[in-house]
């Protein structure tokens, strides 16, 4: 079993010490020789999330690029003991686990900043990638299609029987693969958000991590789920030596939560989209200011940051998408015409598709649900998701039944 430790740091917790700004300054300017430089801590000064959005419009700010990162350490195990009734805080109750939840609320929040809706996710800390890589959630390193296909991605990971927890935790990984899509996305201004359960233990790796980022238009939002302790993150927020700016912002979405049970659930997302963009409008200016969504031209530092993993589910999620495009069997029990091509089951509900093909209604919309914009026979793109009822094909369905 791997232990989500790292044993250069492991002595404060042991000793029951929470790692302040103190030691992590003492650290910092131990291993790189460097003196605190004239850093100006943001700070929020935002009451509503109207106030928010009417800074982001002063400061310019008109779209983004989200990139999103889930923590899957072996920490996850134990750090929902009074938060999440004992359960490993990806374990799914009720279809839901914290990090679904929090990307549920991102989903309903956040969504309107990115532009394209093509969303980079990545998880880290798993035993494929433990403190050194992070893994894709979708094959190739391609983007999630919208924040409901990421949502989906994340349910069929965090349900892989392949996903092994590990660590340490080391945020390192992604924020370097976030710097690459920055670079490689014309220095586009840049919102990476983290989902984790609390403290790193690669604690250097991750300091250096956020201090080169703030050369770069890139926002890091960390939304802490479960027990925590999360004092290190609230230490990266308000304090870190060498910043061009202050690009980090921490959310603890399980206080929040808690805070807002009783009261409606719109309340709660204003005040979660509060809470986590509410230092960008200042960031925005400081990158503008700084002019550092310039193309510098710049070469890739780290020679293996191009080095993601594939997602642990990637032979479940492949197979899953070839069988969607298997031509139906001739030896079928029931003309080739009345079953669903999806399926390869007699059709309750048949409907027309844009690409000209039936389907079974159920079958179909739950293909489009999960993202997809393509034919699950030809693989072209469809126009619209239109369906029309195929009643030619339904009244010899009901003459069969009958």
């Amino acid at each position: 079993m791997t232990n989500d430790y790292d044993s250069t740091y492991i002595w404060p917790f042991l000793m029951g010490f929470t790692i302040s700004w103190f030691l992590i300054n003492t650290i910092f300017q131990k291993k790189t020789n460097r003196n605190i430089s004239n850093f100006r801590k943001i700070t929020d000064n935002f009451k509503t999330l109207k106030e928010v959005q009417i800074a982001l419009r002063n400061a310019g700010m008109e779209s983004s690029e989200l990139i999103t990162a889930v923590d899957f350490t072996k920490s996850n195990e134990w750090t929902g003991e009074l938060s999440n009734e004992g359960r490993c805080l990806h374990t799914f109750n009720n279809d839901s686990t914290p990090y679904s939840r929090v990307l549920s609320v991102i989903a309903e929040t956040l969504s309107s900043f990115d532009d394209d809706q093509l969303i980079p996710a990545y998880g880290f800390g798993d035993i494929s990638t433990k403190n050194k890589n992070c893994f894709s959630f979708m094959p190739n390193n391609t983007p999630c299609k919208g924040l409901d296909q990421l949502l989906s991605r994340y349910k069929n990971i965090a349900k892989c029987s392949s996903l092994e927890l590990s660590g340490p935790t080391n945020f390192a990984p992604i924020i370097h693969q976030a710097i690459d899509l920055v670079i490689k996305n014309d220095y586009r201004f840049h919102i990476l958000v983290i989902v984790a359960d609390g403290q790193v233990t690669n604690l250097y790796d991750t300091i250096n991590a956020i201090v080169e980022a703030s050369k770069y238009p890139l926002s890091i939002i960390v939304i802490g789920v479960g027990d925590g302790p999360f004092s290190q993150m609230v230490e990266f927020d308000d304090q870190l030596p060498d910043r061009t700016f202050d690009n980090f912002q921490f959310v603890d979405f399980t206080k929040l939560e808690k805070k807002f049970e009783k009261k409606p659930y719109e309340h709660f997302k204003a005040a979660f989209a509060m809470n986590a963009l509410m230092e960008i409008p200042d960031q925005y200016i400081e990158i503008r200011k700084q002019n550092l969504m310039v193309n510098k031209n710049t070469q890739l530092a780290i020679t293996n940051r191009n080095n993601v993993k594939q997602p642990p589910d990637v032979n479940e999620y492949n197979m899953t998408i070839q069988s969607h495009r298997i031509e139906i069997d001739d030896n079928s029990t029931y003309p080739s015409e009345l079953v669903c091509p999806i399926t390869h089951e007699l059709m309750i509900d048949p409907v027309i598709c844009t690409d000209g093909h039936t389907y079974d209604r159920y079958a179909i919309e739950r293909w489009f649900n999960e993202s997809n914009n393509t034919s699950p026979l030809t693989g072209a793109v469809l126009p619209d998701t239109t369906l029309v009822r195929n009643h030619a094909i339904a009244s010899q369905i009901n003459n069969l039944n009958n």
